[in-house]
């Protein structure tokens, strides 16, 4: 060990944070061969503490919310401020789930629209050009949302299995 840090190490508690930590596997493995068991003698003098990672973040986050309570009041106003609005629309909204598949016969698509009177509209459809999955999920989702038009949707929820394209 370090000699100048010795003293420092002594005098306290030491809480070592690490997703890997090799001195807590050394100290505690019952049999160690020679090598591994002169380090866990040495460090056996030491008041050492481990802490998982995020055991620490949630702390921190206490110790914050203690150190600095916010006491002041949140006031609501249960006035309406646009008492002139007589009544409220509701947009209809639809909800369209697509999926697009390849294997070694060829690509297809589908589609699945529910209407907001829960009246499901499916469509299936098998694709005539060579094309990568990628590209059969991009066409489903593509015919889906050509069908929404055709049915002048103006709100839709759209619900599919590639995280590719329902991030973009």
């Amino acid at each position: 060990m370090c000699q100048k840090l010795r003293h420092y190490l002594l005098a306290c508690e030491v809480k070592i944070l690490s997703k890997l930590n090799p001195l807590k596997y050394i100290l505690e493995q019952p049999f160690l061969n020679g090598r591994i068991a002169k380090w866990q003698v040495l460090l056996m003098q030491y008041d050492l503490e481990y802490v998982s990672q995020k055991s620490i973040k949630g702390q921190a986050i206490a110790d914050q919310l203690a150190d600095f309570p916010h006491y002041e009041e949140i006031r609501t106003n249960d006035e309406f401020p646009n008492e002139h609005v007589l009544r409220l629309e509701t947009v209809p909204t639809w909800k369209m789930y697509f999926d697009g598949s390849r294997n070694v016969t060829g690509s297809g698509i589908g589609i699945l629209l529910i209407t907001p009177e829960s009246e499901m509209i499916s469509y299936s459809l098998k694709l005539d050009f060579p094309c990568t999955h990628n590209m059969a999920e991009y066409e489903a989702l593509i015919q889906g949302l050509r069908s929404l038009l055709r049915f002048q949707v103006k709100r839709v929820y759209v619900f599919g299995d590639s995280q590719l394209i329902i991030n973009q």
